[in-house]
């Protein structure tokens, strides 16, 4: 089926790209480790690219392939209520209980959602926290990289970084390449975007639709650390 799906002979099946979704998801919570969330599932375009070349394949399956070749960690989460219950098996079974979470609105949506608890705390400035979450502002699925905002690019020297980073998007969030990505961020955002790349040599600025794209400096010794993208299959 794999084959089919993402090799030279892959059939454009919605039902196997269905079929594949269910038996990833089974898998991932059977066998709950970071080196099985290298995973690829079908989710429908939300934003259809205005370029002659589309993709041969769904979006999400093109950003999953891109980015975990070059080391991401991708985690499919079906609706809101998976996501929240993956982020705590994960955050339980390797027990990075002391979180840095510096952004307000994730802060205030998370608690709305009821997540904090006596297990579950976090601490905007902490330096000994131990895994980190932040939103995203896109997804390019062509090349793999996370767009953020100058509030998700975490000021923290990278040094002091958490070795775990979780980064929460959902279907809304992704496109098919860097210049559809930034002309969404410019509708939203009136400051320069950042770009998490995960490659050795990452491009350290670009000129994209007259604005400045920045290489994050969470980026900077990225081999040390492991970077989870948890990806929502519905709007967040």
């Amino acid at each position: 089926m794999f084959k089919k799906l993402f090799g030279k002979d892959k059939e454009k099946n919605q039902d196997e790209h269905l079929l594949a979704k269910t038996l990833i998801g089974k898998k991932i919570d059977a066998e709950f480790q970071p080196h099985r969330f290298n995973t690829y599932n079908y989710v429908p375009e939300e934003v259809e690219p205005k370029i002659e070349d589309l993709p041969d394949e769904p979006l999400d399956i093109l950003f999953a392939k891109n980015y975990t070749e070059k080391g991401g960690r991708f985690i499919y989460c079906e609706d809101k209520s998976q996501l929240f219950e993956k982020l705590k098996l994960f955050i339980s079974k390797f027990q990075k209980n002391k979180m840095l979470i510096w952004e307000e609105s994730l802060i205030d949506y998370l608690r709305n959602q009821n997540f904090f608890d006596a297990q579950f705390t976090y601490d905007r400035f902490g330096e000994n926290s131990d895994i980190s979450l932040s939103f995203c502002s896109g997804l390019i699925a062509k090349e793999g990289h996370i767009v953020l905002s100058p509030i998700q690019n975490n000021p923290r020297s990278n040094d002091k970084f958490p070795e775990f980073e979780i980064i929460i998007a959902s279907k809304e969030q992704i496109f098919h390449n860097t210049d559809a990505a930034v002309a969404q961020y410019c509708k939203e955002h009136e400051s320069n975007p950042y770009v998490i790349q995960l490659e050795e040599n990452p491009t350290l600025i670009r000129n994209v639709n007259n604005r400045l794209l920045l290489n994050s400096k969470r980026t900077q010794n990225i081999t040390n650390r492991m970077v989870f993208l948890f990806y929502c299959d519905s709007v967040l």
